[in-house]
């Protein structure tokens, strides 16, 4: 969420002021030098130049992100020097180090300890800043609003005033509930926040149906804020309380609320809500959305839907998360006549169950046969190996990109997997040059290849350690293993075309795999490094909103919901409607490129071809 660097004071102000003693009588002088002692000479001044010294080492660590090196550093200033004129700042520093090893529990103690006991020090705005980061990472939502006020009220610094704005804005839109609202408004009236608190309060008494109680806060905003956003926000919300109550609509959702998929189900909950809240502000056309736990299990994926559809005003229904649950689900929307999308099942037969049910990502299947095409048509390579997991996406994905370049003529040499999670490809590679070795001796042995394909290396160089050329190598892997794959093709001679799906995008990836990347050709539906002008906006509210990025579940289940919703403002209505609505969507515009049902049967076939050049993801197609 709050990932600035922390503001700190670096000239300092002196605490005391200073008196000429003769203005007290050499009595007085007496016995201030008695209890002043002598002045620093010799070893204590060495030693103040010596913990000077440590403390701007431990410093320049922590500038350069080494936070556990800084952190030693500035233990061992506390430990060696506790009375050193740095002491307050050395304890702050200490603190953001915990912070950024994510220790917050041992920050937030030192940021106490250091509260307690020096409670006249020139930090303590920047104390209380980082408090309230802590405590966010914690889940603790109230007592970093709480730290976040005090800044606000107390500071004078006016960037670090605004950081902490910032951050509470954050909170104020996704964490805080309507009780902490009201009492965080009654610590900050007159504040810049004030308004977007009040706002916020209007909107949740609208969601929540409470339309006097609505009108009253919208009213409150207008008359203690006029003018600005804020007031023209509260306008809206006003009109819509005071009017008659709209049409409602509900959209069903089911997602894993508990157990190990419980984070990406709520990404999934996010981006429905987040396309449904936009949706509501301005439509007269009230969306409600009613969430059912799938705690991504089969069984309990076709009750939720069931409790969902058994509610005639359900138009569609959003989920599940995964191919597994999707499937029995599925079933059940089809049979009842109720639109089901999965934003990332991907297992290629789901929506094959029934004309209601469609799939917003790409099967593997699908994802292999674009990248075959593309390779084939417009790359014009000719032979190829394969390297996937020995799973059901990447055997569903060399299916198709087998299928598809046998199609267009080419010749698939040699087909190979590896246990998912590997991290040792020699087997694999090592056969894959074998092969091809194989192959090029047949066709010299046929006249149909110059003896001496690679002139440029002596024939001293055995077979095992020459340069294998080979047109393309197909790998559908997950990212990490697509990251350490990259350069072992390069350490045991292989001279290829890297081509691949979706992973060879992700920044975990690019970040393992490095240099070796560069030139991958890679068939995909999500790139996270592909961002319209849509999707920026979209980003950059889903941040505000819930504190982080958004990523392909989030962003898939926006789409979704956006193209339901899209459905409805056309003047779809019932559940057949919106299913034919649905089945004629063609180039519907996503935040990441397209989505067609209408040529697949309810299984969207858009994929993008992309490449890696200077460590940046670009589009080819």
């Amino acid at each position: 969420m709050f990932t600035s660097i922390f503001y700190w004071r670096v000239m300092s102000k002196t605490p005391f002021r200073f008196v000429h003693l003769s203005c007290f009588g050499p009595l007085v002088a007496l016995l201030a030098i008695c209890l002043l002692g002598p002045p620093l000479v010799g070893q204590e001044l060495g030693e103040a130049e010596d913990s000077e010294r440590l403390f701007q080492e431990a410093v320049e660590s922590y500038r350069e992100a080494d936070y556990y090196r800084a952190l030693i550093g500035f233990r061992g200033l506390l430990r060696d020097s506790p009375q050193h004129r740095r002491t307050t700042a050395a304890l702050l520093m200490q603190a953001k180090c915990y912070y950024w090893l994510q220790n917050y529990d041992q920050a937030i103690e030192n940021l106490q300890s250091l509260l307690e006991k020096f409670e006249h020090s020139t930090y303590l705005d920047n104390v209380h800043y980082l408090l309230g980061n802590c405590y966010y990472r914690l889940g603790h939502s109230w007592q970093a609003a709480d730290q976040f006020r005090q800044v606000i009220e107390n500071s004078d610094l006016p960037t670090l005033t605004d950081l902490a704005r910032d951050c509470l804005r954050v909170l104020i839109v996704a964490e805080l509930s309507g009780r902490q609202l009201d009492k965080l408004y009654d610590g900050l009236p007159d504040d810049p926040l004030s308004p977007w608190i009040l706002l916020e309060i209007a909107r949740r008494e609208l969601s929540a149906d409470h339309r006097e109680e609505a009108a009253a806060a919208a009213m409150q905003v207008l008359s203690l804020f006029p003018g600005g956003e804020p007031a023209a926000e509260a306008e809206k919300i006003r009109k819509s309380a005071v009017e008659k109550p709209p049409q409602t609509i509900t959209i069903g959702i089911i997602c894993p609320r508990s157990g190990s998929y419980a984070r990406y189900g709520e990404n999934l909950h996010h981006g429905v809500q987040q396309a449904v809240e936009e949706h509501n502000t301005f439509s007269d056309i009230k969306i409600q959305l009613k969430v059912r736990d799938s705690q991504a299990a089969a069984v309990r994926a076709v009750q939720a839907v069931r409790e969902l559809i058994d509610d005639e005003s359900t138009l569609a229904v959003i989920g599940p998360l995964l191919s597994t649950a999707a499937v029995g689900a599925g079933t059940v929307c089809d049979c009842r006549g109720v639109p089901l999308i999965s934003p990332t099942a991907s297992e290629g037969e789901i929506a094959a169950i029934g004309r209601f049910v469609f799939q917003r990502s790409v099967a593997a299947r699908t994802l292999g046969k674009k990248m075959a095409a593309y390779a084939v048509d417009e790359l014009g390579l000719r032979h190829f190996a394969t390297l996937a997991p020995g799973d059901e996406y990447g055997n569903a994905a060399v299916e198709g990109f087998s299928d598809e370049a046998t199609k267009r003529g080419a010749e698939m040499l040699m087909v190979t997997r590896y246990p998912p999670g590997a991290a040792d490809f020699k087997d694999q590679l090592t056969q894959i040059r074998r092969r091809k070795q194989a192959y090029d001796d047949s066709l010299k042995n046929l006249g149909l290849l110059p003896m001496d394909t690679n002139p440029t290396e002596p024939d001293t160089i055995p077979p095992e350690e020459r340069r294998v050329f080979i047109d393309g190598i197909f790998i559908p892997a997950y990212p990490e293993e697509a990251g350490m794959i990259a350069p072992q093709i390069a350490f045991y001679r292989l001279q290829t075309q890297i081509l691949g799906t979706s992973a060879w995008g992700n920044r975990e990836a690019l970040r393992i795999g490095g240099q070796y990347l560069e030139g991958v050709v890679f068939a995909t539906d999500f790139s996270e490094e592909l961002f319209s002008e849509e999707n920026d906006r979209f980003a950059a509210d889903y941040r505000v909103r819930y504190g982080k990025r958004p990523g392909m579940v989030a962003t898939f289940s926006y789409e979704c919901a956006k193209l339901i919703l899209q459905g409805i403002e056309n003047g779809v209505r019932g559940r057949e409607g919106m299913c034919q609505f649905l089945s004629r969507a063609e180039g519907f515009t996503s935040l990441t490129g397209r989505i067609s049902f209408n040529n697949n049967d309810g299984a969207n076939d858009e994929a993008m071809i992309l490449t890696v050049q200077n460590d940046q993801v670009i589009k080819l197609k």
